[in-house]
């Protein structure tokens, strides 16, 4: 290979480099930047999950802020939306969410060690009185009329075949339009289901739009 070629194809790999480490500080400032602004504290750091029902989960991860800002231009919310995260971890997706969603907000978590941080950041929110908070596995939530469902990759398959069974109960009960927001770590078991159809990917994120 001619030495030009090599030098040019090392010059663009550590462009690359260079341009994966500037997202990362860039990801890392704005999840500083805004867990100031809204006074809470949703930074990882607790490393032993507490075992679901389903033996399926999966260690505490927060979704970046850039991220959320981008689903949430994503999408068009309305005043009648229901906006649910499914394993919200310490809240970060909740608390930033509750700023644009008019309606109620829901946030699921099983863990009890990291719920005990999701009450303390949602309580020192200035209004939180329209966010609900559930101390239970998803597996067991009852869907009712919930719009929006976020998913981070919060548990394994089987935990995730239950909900989407039980969404799909809560469709035949209450008929709505439910958009579901997911990373992508399950696509095998979502492609099964016959209700929920792929949409689209979210553009500059890990996550995927999915309706029925």
């Amino acid at each position: 290979m001619p030495i030009f070629k090599r030098l040019f194809l090392f010059f663009c790999e550590i462009c690359k480099l260079i341009k994966q480490f500037a997202y990362l500080i860039l990801n890392l400032f704005l999840d500083l930047f805004y867990d100031f602004i809204y006074g809470i504290n949703t930074f990882a750091g607790y490393t032993f999950p507490q075992l679901n029902k389903f033996n399926d989960e999966v260690r505490y991860q927060p979704t970046p802020y850039l991220q959320l800002k981008r689903i949430k231009d994503h999408l068009n919310l309305s005043a009648q939306d229901i906006f649910i995260d499914l394993g919200c971890g310490k809240g970060r997706a909740v608390c930033f969410f509750s700023k644009f969603f008019d309606n109620k907000i829901i946030g699921l978590e099983h863990d009890n060690e990291i719920y005990k941080f999701l009450k303390a950041n949602v309580k020192s929110l200035k209004k939180h009185t329209k966010i609900k908070l559930y101390n239970k596995d998803v597996s067991d939530y009852k869907f009712t009329n919930e719009t929006i469902i976020f998913m981070y990759n919060p548990f394994g398959e089987k935990t995730l075949l239950k909900v989407i069974e039980n969404i799909n109960k809560s469709i035949k009960k209450i008929p709505r339009k439910v958009i579901i927001i997911y990373d992508m770590g399950n696509k095998y078991t979502l492609t099964q289901n016959k209700v929920f159809k792929l949409k689209r990917k979210i553009p500059n994120t890990n996550f995927y739009e999915w309706s029925n």
